[in-house]
């Protein structure tokens, strides 16, 4: 067995002191390497909105950490935050379904959506994990999710 991780340390690592944060506020606001901006948005937003995803959130006060650092940087009202956690069980930051709705939880409250991050889930699955997390919105990869993206509509039946 040979692990796919690498033995180097992370270009951006996560300081050991939370108040420290490796951007600092007077740094231009523009999009991080851990953030992700959609070109296309989905039906009914109007068009101008800016969505910005921060991913990989394994704590709710990590959460609250990014949340207030893209305050912070005072970006325009047309930037929609979201706030991304891996719901993908073979990731390494992959998070619990009560750590799931604790982060969605947090982020709601402070005015971003949570997104739950996903990779060839079957779609009863994928529903499932989403209601226990009380997530909406869910990012997908891998060809057979996308394909079942019919199934994921607003009124799709709860499994």
């Amino acid at each position: 067995f040979r692990s796919h991780r690498r033995a180097s340390a992370p270009k951006f690592p996560i300081p050991r002191n939370r108040s420290a944060h490796p951007f600092p506020a007077s740094a231009s606001p523009t999009p991080r390497p851990s953030a992700t901006t959609c070109s296309m948005p989905p039906p009914g937003v109007p068009p101008g909105l800016t969505f910005v995803k921060i991913c990989g959130i394994v704590s709710p006060e990590d959460a609250e950490l990014a949340i207030s650092t893209f305050r912070a940087h005072n970006f325009p009202a047309h930037v929609e935050l979201y706030i991304g956690m891996i719901l993908w069980p073979g990731s390494k930051r992959s998070v619990p379904a009560a750590t799931a709705r604790a982060i969605a939880s947090a982020s709601r409250a402070l005015g971003a959506t949570p997104v739950g991050v996903f990779v060839d889930e079957p779609v009863p699955i994928l529903l499932s994990v989403l209601a226990d997390a009380t997530v909406t919105t869910a990012q997908l990869h891998g060809k057979p999710v996308r394909d079942a993206v019919a199934a994921l509509t607003p009124s799709s039946p709860s499994p």
